[in-house]
């Protein structure tokens, strides 16, 4: 497959009119109402992990895969969670979606073909990465996991986080 995009945004098409096909046959249930919750956490975790992701990525951001001139391995921000944080976000959606509508033939839908076109596309843009920053992203590579956050990334998410939480030792002894 030379080029995944367009089909995977015929999945995300698919899917979104799937999940709007089958709302109009939701029925309130306390086991569908936790699954629309579950979902519509997944979907805002999705939608902050892939803002956070294009905002790490800065004006390297593309949707196509490519190494920019005078490219600059990014490791810092949500990619210093993860490998790919936009595609784990696309994941959450793709989950998300289908149990917001409580659709079960939209899930196993959207896991048999979006979730195969988004792997395929993280195998694609890391040897693309491997290709083109040998060195650098065999070291990023070594130390920070491809789709699933390690113990050691989520503490050093932690800690960042927590430096923008916590007042520094300057701020809390001014007067």
């Amino acid at each position: 497959m030379p080029y995944s995009l367009p089909f995977i945004v015929g999945a995300y098409v698919s899917v979104y009119l799937a999940v709007l096909v089958e709302m109009n046959d939701w029925v309130a249930s306390p086991a569908s109402l936790r699954l629309a919750v579950v979902g519509c956490m997944m979907i805002s975790v999705s939608i902050l992990g892939r803002h956070w992701a294009i905002r790490s990525l800065g004006p390297l951001h593309s949707i196509h895969i490519e190494i920019r001139d005078h490219p600059a391995l990014v490791s810092t921000g949500a990619y210093q969670l993860v490998r790919n944080p936009h595609c784990l976000s696309n994941i959450f959606e793709t989950i998300g979606l289908p149990l917001l509508a409580g659709s079960s033939s939209v899930l196993a839908t959207s896991l048999s073909v979006n979730l195969p076109l988004l792997v395929q596309r993280m195998i694609r843009e890391e040897a693309s990465l491997s290709r083109e920053l040998a060195a650098s992203f065999a070291r990023y590579k070594r130390e920070v996991a491809m789709i699933i956050p390690t113990r050691l990334s989520v503490n050093k998410s932690a800690a960042l986080i927590a430096t923008f939480i916590e007042p520094s030792a300057e701020q809390t002894s001014k007067p």
